[in-house]
């Protein structure tokens, strides 16, 4: 099925358009070398390595009056000197196309990526010791009926699945559909309302139970943006949800668990000609690789400064805690919290290199397992940004 929607949406890009249309296509090395001293976030088994990644990147893009089509690939390469075990190649591929009319909008986009679950350990499972490989296919139907010049109407479906490669962590698939309202109320304020709903599918097993869930979640959103000016500006998507979950043990009756609460994210802006800043909080359901929905609240706070046209300095923090709402995890009382630290100064080599040091400290509590651990990491990067070409007719 994901090999005829790829070929679908390709040959839709090779019909010949009647109109002018563009081609272009673009590309991007990044590559780091850094240092961690605790790659598997252990107190007992500590062990620090150099890694290097080399991750190349294409993006080719097709724009006519009423259509357009973007895809992009990257495939690259992850090297632990010190734990060879752990080399990986890191696969992405995304294709999206939209079809235009005066008033509507039909969107149809899809991705698969294949990354060590090492990678998103710390919003995915917590399992920063795993060796597993992570395999993610989604797909997400969209379309978008403008009512008048400041309304709009959108319904929006989607589909993923989360494979890993062994059975240390569970794989899920989850389902989608969203129908929400925007209006434009002046340049500056604007805000919709949306109604959801999502289907989370998992089989964990803990400490030799199976276990197969099913939870459904529905949700009441409200979406808020106001630009105080050009240099600040506010975003509060807030709502209420409603999750009830089976667990189906492979002993003894199904457990029935309900949850509620509310989701949303609250970002706060500021743009300057050489300062910029951001302060946020979240809250929202996260799949997770131990088999289960984590409830996910956290903070981020950043600045970055510009030098010049050519030397910048960041700092970023962010925290979370991630809980179960249901299935064993949530019943044996399992809860992690992480915390990550990071400067960083960039430097533009010339117009298509930049050279960039950074430092990351990240933090883990978790009330099974390890409890708290840390680790430190140095960074050298170097990236190169290919203009590529664009062609019209």
């Amino acid at each position: 099925m994901r090999a005829y929607l790829l070929l679908g949406m390709l040959g839709l890009s090779l019909i010949p358009p009647a109109n002018a249309a563009e081609w272009s296509m673009d590309g991007r090395l990044n590559q780091n070398l850094s240092y961690e001293d605790n790659v598997q976030m252990e107190n007992d088994n500590k062990q620090g390595s150099f890694v290097y990644n080399l991750q190349p990147s294409l993006n080719a893009s097709y724009r006519a009056q009423h259509s357009e089509v973007i895809a992009s690939a990257s495939y690259g390469v992850q090297i632990f000197e010190a734990i060879p075990e752990r080399d990986r190649n890191n696969q992405s591929y995304s294709l999206a196309g939209s079809y235009f009319t005066d008033r509507t909008t039909y969107s149809l986009s899809t991705s698969y990526s294949i990354a060590p679950a090492r990678d998103s350990a710390e919003t995915d499972s917590g399992d920063f010791a795993t060796n597993a490989n992570r395999s993610n296919w989604s797909v997400a139907p969209v379309i978008s009926y403008r009512i008048s010049p400041q309304d709009s109407l959108s319904v929006q479906g989607s589909y993923g699945e989360s494979i890993y490669s062994n059975g240390d962590l569970s794989g899920n698939n989850n389902a989608g559909l969203n129908l929400s309202w925007d209006r434009q109320w002046t340049e500056r304020y604007s805000s919709g309302v949306g109604v959801a709903y999502s289907r989370y599918e998992s089989e964990p097993s803990l400490q030799g139970v199976s276990n197969s869930i099913l939870s459904n979640t529905y949700s009441l959103n409200l979406n808020n943006k106001y630009s105080f000016s050009e240099k600040w500006q506010l975003q509060a998507n807030l709502g209420y949800r409603y999750t009830g979950t089976a667990n189906r043990l492979s002993v003894g009756p199904v457990i029935n668990q309900d949850s509620n609460g509310f989701v949303g994210n609250v970002n706060l802006q500021y743009t300057g000609e050489a300062f910029t800043a951001s302060l946020g909080a979240n809250q929202g359901l996260q799949p997770s690789g131990q088999g289960q929905l984590n409830l996910r609240a956290g903070a981020d706070l950043s600045f970055g400064y510009r030098f010049t046209e050519r030397l910048s300095t960041a700092l970023t923090f962010n925290y979370s805690n991630n809980k179960p709402i249901a299935g064993l995890s949530q019943l044996v009382g399992d809860q992690r919290q992480n915390i990550n630290i990071s400067p960083s100064v960039n430097y533009r080599l010339a117009a298509d290199w930049m050279l960039g040091a950074s430092y990351r400290l990240r933090l883990q509590d978790e009330s099974l397992g390890n409890g708290m651990t840390d680790s430190n990491t140095i960074m050298l990067t170097l990236g190169y940004n290919w203009q590529g070409f664009s062609l019209s007719r």
